[in-house]
């Protein structure tokens, strides 16, 4: 008996961590704006390290 109710009331909890979860995620409106800005950041960095690696290979070949 004791079992069933411990069972349940775990049950329970899931259930409402799963719906606070769910509520939580659909009031950050703030959220996928900011993580689109991060990413475009990180991209344009990546971009340009790229092409002042390439740069900078470029150089040190003609100098040799």
């Amino acid at each position: 008996m004791l079992i069933n109710n411990i069972m349940d009331l775990a049950d329970t909890v899931k259930v409402y961590a799963l719906n606070t979860g769910a509520f939580m995620a659909s009031c950050c409106d703030w959220l996928e704006p900011t993580l689109k800005i991060l990413l475009l950041g990180a991209t344009l960095g990546y971009t340009l390290h790229k092409w002042y690696l390439l740069k900078k290979g470029k150089k040190n070949a003609t100098n040799k």
